[in-house]
């Protein structure tokens, strides 16, 4: 992007070329920006800049364990279990890209990938490591960079979002330290372009204030071209408009790739380590991922592998199905109060009859507002509505003592200032789908179904329904592709993916499900392998590619997509192409079996 000789904010050198005693040229500390500064206040920019340093990197290196571990485990160095995930570049099609390589051909960059996917952990990682001095030259540049990371939700206030000013970052990032931060410390190293804006969440604001966002960026990047940003959200939450406007301004776009074999095992390894110290008990978790076709498909995300690797060290046995894991997952989570608080002690245990309905109707307001989170004043409403049609059922506790119980015996909630949020943000579509099927709510569920924020919902409530509800509502949506042609390929993909979490249907709708997915493939680009979900498709396209040709770029983007999905089924379909003459097609195999390798 060009760069303009004179930027908002920003100061020439000809300002400051006087030869006063007191005047010197801080080049070394603020890039290619100098500024007129006495010795003293120079001096105490880099003490601060120290504190900054030694305090944030202390409190971003901690990390909690997924349910009931040893006290000396129950919180780690992410810094010492951190798994490196890979990226892809939509443009270029490149995929097993470091975040180091993507920043080095971009200092502006849109960071998407789905829930539990990693990025807020990336972004902490990538921030611990600048503030340790630890980035490459390629990243870093001649000078080691300041982040800021600017947790979105943090900024939302009585509905509102009011988002900080350069000179608030630390103010957002450090409290403690701001009354101690020099003037205009960061808008100086914001000018010099010695700093890191890593921004978290775009998702997790609502849909009505992302537009505020993108002018807060663009007026971020106006003002402070120098400076390097890293944005992350969800892919369903960033528009295609939003997508253009972010290219205008220079951001390259990136995903993060589903987990590797080699990645997983690693992070199994990290994770046994931590518990035992020796790290025993990871070479069975690893051989039994690697032997059970379903684990395999489970693990793709930091947050699954952690849920796996929780109740495997906890009970020993592992799920066999997404629904499975979740419901496993939520008990751990409940005994890990337990096991924390000795509520078993505490003179009312919350029955599940009345918290799962209380935390269904929490995930259906998030979702219904697109929000990752819920005001507190509106989460005391809903407990409200719902004591008061409970007390019937025996439970007298006021509605504060509801809500605090259902925080404390539950652990899927954590109260931040004035908001809920479910721990786990896969918990939330967990219980909103629980919610819909519960009230059979299907033809809401149906009406969004082409929004990406809901595919999941409707996954997992098609897991969780009846067989009759199941079938009902794979009808309803098949019909609703039928009958919108622009919605089409959106609904194919949410019903194909039920395939993988309902256990039985009529063979006639089985059939009908079949040939809809079916037409899906082959994938003609590498985004459209990304659309892809569940082992079913991966067996798909091996029937395909064994009765009709594929394209060059067909049979790169199904290995791809095979790759990422089910290596374990994938083996099949790389065999299949084996022996293909196209460069592009012997690159993704060659990538295919890397990400195999342990």
């Amino acid at each position: 992007m060009p760069q303009p000789d004179q930027t908002p904010g920003s100061r020439s050198r000809n300002e400051f070329s006087g030869t006063a005693d007191n005047v010197v040229q801080v080049g070394t500390l603020y890039g290619d920006v100098v500024f007129a500064d006495s010795a003293e206040s120079t001096q105490r920019a880099k003490e601060f800049e120290d504190r900054y340093r030694r305090g944030i990197v202390e409190s971003l290196d901690r990390v909690a364990l997924f349910g009931p571990t040893p006290q000396w485990a129950e919180t780690f160095a992410l810094s010492s279990a951190y798994v490196d995930l890979t990226l892809t570049d939509p443009v270029s099609e490149r995929g097993g890209l470091g975040i180091d390589e993507v920043l080095a051909g971009s200092r502006r960059l849109l960071l998407e990938g789905s829930a539990g996917t990693g990025k807020s952990t990336m972004l902490r990682a990538l921030a611990i490591r600048a503030l340790r001095g630890e980035l490459p030259e390629a990243v870093a540049g001649s000078a080691r960079p300041v982040p800021f990371l600017l947790k979105l939700r943090s900024f939302v206030q009585d509905e509102q979002l009011v988002l900080p000013k350069p000179e608030d970052f630390v103010a957002s990032v450090a409290p403690l330290l701001d009354s101690a931060k020099p003037e205009k410390w960061v808008s100086r190293l914001l000018e010099s372009g010695r700093t890191l804006v890593l921004v978290d969440g775009i998702d997790e604001v609502r849909d009505m204030h992302r537009g505020q966002v993108l002018d807060w960026v663009r007026s971020l990047v106006d003002f402070y071209p120098k400076a390097g940003y890293v944005v992350t959200a969800r892919p369903a939450a960033v528009r295609e408009g939003w997508r253009k406007e972010l290219r205008g301004l220079g951001f390259a776009t990136t995903r993060i790739e589903p987990m590797s074999r080699r990645q997983v095992h690693n992070f199994v390894d990290h994770w046994y380590r931590t518990i035992w110290r020796e790290g025993r008990g990871a070479e069975d978790l690893k051989a039994w991922i690697d032997r059970e076709r379903g684990l395999s498909s489970l693990a793709t995300s930091p947050l699954l592998c952690g849920v796996l690797c929780a109740l495997h060290y906890q009970c020993g046995i592992l799920p066999a199905t997404l629904l499975q894991l979740y419901e496993d997952g939520l008990d751990l989570l409940v005994e890990r109060r337990d096991y924390q608080r000795a509520i078993r002690h505490h003179f009312w245990q919350l029955p599940r009859s009345v918290s799962r309905p209380l935390l269904g109707r929490i995930a259906l307001w998030m979702v219904l507002n697109g929000r990752d989170a819920i005001p507190w004043s509106t989460a005391m409403k809903i407990a409200t509505d719902f004591a008061f049609q409970i007390k019937g059922a025996g439970y007298r506790a006021e509605v504060p003592q509801l809500i605090h119980d259902l925080i404390e015996q539950t652990g899927t909630l954590r109260r931040s200032e004035d908001n809920l949020a479910f721990s786990l943000p896969s918990f939330q579509d967990y219980f909103a789908a629980d919610e819909i099927i519960r009230h059979d709510h299907l033809h809401h569920l149906v009406r969004h179904a082409h929004d990406p924020t809901y595919h999941d919902v409707v996954v997992l409530a098609a897991g969780l329904a009846e067989q009759d509800v199941a079938a009902r509502l794979l009808t309803q949506l098949l019909d609703r592709a039928t009958a919108e042609p622009s919605y089409q390929r959106a609904l194919r993909l949410v019903a194909a993916a039920c395939l993988s979490v309902v256990p039985a249907l009529p063979r006639p709708l089985y059939e009908h499900l079949h040939d809809e997915a079916t037409k899906l493939l082959p994938p003609a680009t590498i985004d459209e392998a990304y659309d892809l979900a569940g082992v079913v498709v991966v067996d798909l396209l091996v029937e395909l590619a064994r009765t009709r040709e594929f394209t060059d770029a067909e049979a790169a983007a199904s290995i791809r997509a095979a790759s990422m999905i089910d290596m374990a089924g994938a083996s099949a379909l790389l065999e299949l192409f084996a022996d293909h003459a196209s460069p592009l097609v012997q690159r993704e195999l060659a990538a295919a079996h890397a990400r195999d390798s342990g």
